[in-house]
């Protein structure tokens, strides 16, 4: 009786790092690794074999490397890296972007001035709304609208936009105001 040999395995398990790649810590925060898997065209799912070497030092500022490896049953090894930056937080708190889906800022957008103005159509009934975007992807930002504007009022009406920084210490306020303009001659 005669069989027939199969061929060797010559191919190397697949590693898949999972999450962000490069990821970024902030100094003395917790680095969690996402961590990888790892998939052999013979001997199927190998995760729970990886072999994961994470230096990182959440007190130390620098770059660290987070290393995975693995072997599949005939001996095809497989290594991948992930690039984890532990940083100190941004002190960045200010916009890079301010605008309103109605009306022109008042005076021209920059990150350095707080407060704004934008004059309204006198028979507006609804507040313009406003967008921003912050200068470092790690600050947050909330806006408060503004009331919506009645008929049977002339008030001001303002939207705020407190910024605050990565580090969660430094923090900002945008003002954009609403007025609404004269009432046209008859």
């Amino acid at each position: 009786l005669f069989t027939k040999a199969s061929a060797p395995d010559t191919t190397a398990p697949v590693i898949t790092v999972l999450g962000n790649n490069p990821a970024f810590s902030n100094v003395d925060v917790p680095y969690v690794d996402a961590g990888a898997t790892a998939l052999d065209d013979i001997d199927g799912d190998l995760t729970s074999a990886i072999v994961t070497v994470n230096p990182v030092v959440i007190d130390e500022v620098g770059t660290y490397f987070v290393t995975y490896s693995v072997a599949d049953v005939a001996g095809n090894m497989a290594m991948a890296t992930r690039t984890v930056t532990v940083r100190v937080p941004s002190s960045d708190a200010s916009l890079s972007a301010l605008s309103t889906d109605f009306g022109i800022l008042s005076p021209v957008f920059a990150s350095s001035t707080f407060a704004y103005g934008v004059v309204v159509l006198f028979d507006a009934t609804t507040t313009p709304i406003t967008s921003a975007t912050t200068t470092h992807t790690g600050a947050t930002r909330v806006i408060t609208p503004a009331t919506d504007i009645t008929s049977e009022d002339i008030m001001d009406r303002t939207t705020t936009i407190a910024v605050t920084a990565e580090d969660g210490v430094a923090e900002s306020t945008y003002m954009v105001t609403f007025t609404r303009a004269s009432e046209p001659d008859t």
